[in-house]
């Protein structure tokens, strides 16, 4: 399955010219768009992103090379990059190893990286880290921090794990529901899950937005369907993306409104994302076109 995931999003997603800005030309002035701007690279497969507000910084997951679920890339090592506040590459490689990192949180001025079977606890500034191992992972992914743990999904074993710093990992949920878990927030005592449906991604079985209760059970949110990679909360509303393309906003109520489509802005494909709360600024990357790209939503 070695750049499985790669040639799917590419089959799935068409890349359209590239923009350094744009946005919808007959929206009206009330209605939510976005703008979109590529960041200077170079970036390898990169995979997710986290805005790290103390340090106003931000940090960006890169595979090194076409995707390889088994989490060993010998050949081309996968490394997280630091970026300043405006997206420019402040460290290329912060931290590397040879295997792929997918999900990134920051819980307690720590950085968290998920790798293989395996939760990183990095340094920010130093790139320093600790290695900590989560029993019965499948291939974990999206990592989420938010009453003092981490929560990692777990897209090869439909599985969501909890992490407490200091304490052995456990499974939160492994509710049927939860098929190839990918984008994960936390939202006060709830976990938000954005799920591909399908491992590798198939548009004839759509992944949903799911709201697990403090003991795991999940409730559909909404009937939005698709092949959903990252999710975070902006304000009231959640922000998910799916790889084919379409930014969607979804309500506590489970109304969906699409932002836009990130292909016909020029993505190649739209995966994990970090966000600025703050400023409305996305962070998102790219495994279709190896990009990173800053998109603010007005």
């Amino acid at each position: 399955m070695i750049r499985s995931l790669i040639v799917m999003i590419v089959a799935l997603t068409a890349v359209a010219c590239s923009h350094t800005e744009n946005t919808p030309d007959e929206a009206p002035d009330n209605t939510p768009g976005v703008s979109v701007q590529a960041l200077d690279g170079p970036f390898e497969f990169p995979e997710s992103a986290v805005w790290d507000q103390a340090r106003g910084a931000w940090f960006v997951s890169n595979f090194g090379q076409a995707f390889d679920p088994t989490g060993g890339t010998p050949d081309a090592p996968g490394y997280i990059s630091r970026l300043d506040a405006d997206g420019k590459i402040v460290e290329a490689r912060l931290v590397e190893s040879d295997g792929d990192f997918l999900g990134l949180a920051m819980l307690d001025g720590m950085l968290y990286a998920s790798r293989g079977g395996e939760l990183w606890e990095i340094d920010p500034d130093s790139g320093q880290h600790t290695v900590i191992a989560v029993p019965g992972a499948g291939f974990l992914n999206d990592v989420a921090a938010g009453n003092g743990a981490l929560y990692i999904t777990d897209t090869g074993a439909n599985a969501v794990h909890r992490v407490v710093p200091g304490q052995e990992p456990e499974i939160f949920s492994q509710d049927p529901a939860l098929q190839a878990p990918n984008g994960i927030v936390v939202d006060g005592n709830a976990v938000i899950v954005a799920t591909l449906g399908a491992f590798p991604p198939n548009p004839d079985s759509p992944g949903g937005v799911f709201v697990l209760d403090d003991a795991g059970d999940a409730q559909q949110l909404g009937t939005q369907t698709g092949l959903f990679d990252g999710i975070e909360k902006l304000g009231d509303e959640y922000i998910v993306t799916d790889i084919t393309g379409p930014l969607w906003q979804i309500g506590a109520d489970g109304q969906a409104l699409e932002l836009g489509n990130l292909t016909e802005l020029g993505l190649g494909s739209a995966n994990d994302f970090g966000l600025d709360a703050a400023t409305s600024t996305l962070l998102v990357s790219d495994l279709g076109s190896s990009q990173v790209w800053k998109i603010t939503i007005r």
